[in-house]
């Protein structure tokens, strides 16, 4: 059968289609003129009906009617026209498929790539050290911290690549670059210390302890559920690409409850960070003097102002102009000093001390409950 087939698709098979659709053609005219037009115009032979209808519009109608499929019955049976189109159609959405997905798993190497490159550059700084009066490491200083601060940047593409290939939430979208950013400013105050030579070793020493412990809590807690929460998005759109059936719909839910479980971890610590920094982080930390106490105020009051009504904006704030003046007012040595406005020593201790007593509580939570 196969065989035949093949022989029909030859250009011998070619001239046996021709006089068969031709035979098919006359058969159907013939029916046509025999069974509809001469019942329908009696009183004449045959022959003159014949003649009448090869010029009548009937004939014209019947002809392109019956003709035109025929003829692309044809050129479809030899050619397969639309057969081609189909299989074109299916190899470009397979390529359009396959292009997707790679894109996917850049975008899931790309945020992990980022992840490590912050844990190795916050390595560099927790063990750096300073060995007769100066520094030793395999980096620079200065390049670790220029490091750091383009890790901002690559974070803001990873999460332009999260809303573009996987749909992310608005909500979930900076979920990433707040974490980045509690580990990079917590390694700007220890690389703060470690420039500046006039501070003592063991200074340096604790706030380099700190920031070990600030980097272990937050990799514990956050580290995988980003690569989880990037990961089940992945599956979850490239299930788009398939035909529903109960179990596409069974692993959707499945993963739909996996990405719910690492964006809660994730909004939680978020939401915790948040609070914490509201009731420890101080404006111009380890600074004093009138104008700056000055600043804190007027800043406390800005706050409540705004949190008053969600619709409020700080443009329209009465003090604007007043906040912006007792800004300048205070010393440059002091509002332009490296870190002014970033985690101070006290910052980072504190905020050490409260991510070891949640290793604590996990030690005694392990220990009470083993797994």
């Amino acid at each position: 059968m196969a065989g035949i087939k093949r022989w029909l698709r030859t250009d011998f098979g070619m001239v046996v289609w021709i006089p068969v659709t031709l035979l098919v053609f006359g058969s159907l005219m013939a029916t046509f003129f025999l069974v509809i037009y001469r019942p329908s115009h009696p009183g004449s032979d045959w022959e003159a009906q014949a003649w009448d209808f090869f010029g009548s519009e009937q004939f014209k109608i019947a002809a392109v009617s019956i003709g035109l499929p025929l003829v692309l019955l044809l050129v479809e049976t030899q050619f397969k026209f639309v057969q081609r189109l189909q299989e074109s159609r299916k190899v470009h959405l397979e390529e359009q498929r396959v292009t997707r997905n790679e894109r996917r798993l850049e975008a899931w190497t790309f945020t992990y790539k980022l992840l490590e490159d912050l844990f190795d550059l916050s390595a560099r700084l927790i063990y750096y050290r300073r060995l007769d009066g100066g520094m030793t490491a395999d980096m620079p200083l200065e390049e670790t911290l220029r490091r750091l601060w383009n890790i901002t940047i690559r974070g803001e593409q990873a999460v332009h690549q999260w809303t573009v290939l996987l749909n992310i939430a608005p909500e979930d979208r900076n979920l990433l670059l707040e974490f980045v950013n509690v580990v990079l400013l917590a390694c700007d105050g220890v690389a703060r210390c470690l420039r500046d030579e006039t501070r003592p070793a063991g200074e340096c020493a604790q706030l380099q302890a700190a920031l070990e412990v600030i980097v272990d809590r937050s990799k514990t807690i956050c580290h995988s559920s980003i690569l989880e929460f990037v990961d089940f998005s992945i599956k979850l759109r490239e299930l788009e690409d398939q035909e529903y059936s109960p179990e596409v719909a069974q692993k959707r839910q499945e993963f739909l409850a996996a990405i719910d479980l690492d964006r809660r971890n994730l909004h939680d610590w978020s939401q915790w960070m948040r609070d914490f920094s509201k009731n420890n982080e101080q404006l111009l930390g380890g600074m004093d003097g009138p104008e700056v106490l000055a600043l804190r105020t007027a800043v406390s009051d800005a706050e409540a102002w705004l949190s008053d009504e969600s619709t409020r904006s700080i443009g329209s704030y009465e003090e604007y102009n007043s906040l912006k003046d007792k800004l300048v007012a205070v010393p440059s040595t002091s509002r332009y000093a490296q870190g002014a406005f970033y985690y101070s020593d006290r910052f980072i201790m504190t905020l050490a001390d409260e991510m070891l007593f949640g290793f604590l509580l996990d030690r005694i939570d392990l220990r009470a409950r083993p797994r």
